[in-house]
């Protein structure tokens, strides 16, 4: 298995355009009455708790993994009528849309993944341990195309209870939900997905509260996980003959994804073969990624 993978209107309204960057403060004071705090209430009496976003099309997004077993979604601190009563799923991606009648939280502006770029600042904000809302600022790690956006590793650290809250740009604007992190020796890496994948959720037909079938990608067997998600196992675990495979299988199969190309670099690396890394390395480059170890490989 994964070493520890832990869950943590239209929406046409994703928006390319630029805005006036704000300080970190401003931009938590700015979103913080968007975010709630979803409590999932199991047959057994268990609560799961998690982070929801108000959305532009009147709902609350969440992380699947918080609801899926539930009978009853509320919001924790009550006053907001009797919970939840239809909810759309797309397990598969971990994000789940709730509708509460009484929910006047105002809308997230969203804008997306596709226009971020490694190094970018954004800002895990949630309820980390189930507890207050608390923000955390960071920036993009990495970029894995998956199902036409970008999952996003950030540095921007969040835990239990966080799972659905929102990472934001630096002016703001949602580009992705908090979802899970995966523990290894070096640290921990923290993923959101990417909110674009919103959009398909408006043709998902809704259903009343009740637990769901399936399972997060993040969350599958490892040979069922995607190949980013593979990699970083088997990276974790320095198997690197086993990444060298994986990598040249992703490579010939998806020859234009830079982070591919990374994993080839990094198991040629460390298997021996510098000048295979350099020229892996190379290609990624032009792909638009760079990887701290290829000036190395290039000496």
């Amino acid at each position: 298995m994964f070493r520890k993978l832990i869950g943590a209107a239209t929406l046409a309204t994703l928006l390319p355009l630029p805005a006036a960057a704000v300080d970190a403060w401003e931009i938590f004071k700015q979103v913080r009455p968007s975010l709630v705090q979803v409590v999932g209430v199991g047959a057994n009496g268990r609560y799961h708790m998690g982070s929801g976003i108000s959305l532009p099309n009147g709902t609350v997004v969440t992380s699947c993994h918080v609801t899926m077993a539930s009978k009853q979604v509320m919001l924790f601190g009550g006053g907001q009528g009797d919970g939840a009563k239809l909810q759309a799923a797309d397990v598969a991606h971990d994000l789940c849309t709730l509708y509460f009648p009484a929910v006047l939280q105002p809308p997230v502006v969203v804008r997306g993944s596709r226009n971020l770029k490694i190094g970018d600042p954004v800002y895990a904000i949630g309820f980390n341990a189930g507890r207050s809302l608390t923000f955390q600022a960071g920036e993009v790690a990495e970029l894995f195309e998956h199902d036409g956006a970008q999952v996003i590793r950030t540095t921007a650290a969040f835990t239990h209870g966080a799972s659905g809250g929102g990472l934001f740009d630096q002016d703001g604007r949602l580009v992705g939900i908090l979802t899970f992190f995966r523990t290894q020796p070096g640290g921990t890496s923290y993923f959101a997905v990417p909110a674009e994948w919103l959009q398909a959720l408006e043709t998902i037909p809704a259903h009343e509260i009740g637990p769901l079938a399936g399972i997060p990608c993040w969350a599958e067997q490892v040979d069922r996980q995607p190949a980013y998600l593979k990699a970083a196992v088997l990276e974790a675990d320095h198997r690197w003959d086993d990444l060298l495979t994986l990598a040249r299988d992703w490579t010939n199969s998806r020859p234009d994804d830079g982070q591919a190309w990374i994993a080839l670099g990094k198991a040629s690396l460390n298997t021996g073969e510098p000048g295979a890394a350099r020229d892996a390395f190379k290609r990624a480059s032009e792909l638009g990624i760079t990887y701290p170890a290829a000036a190395e490989s290039s000496e």
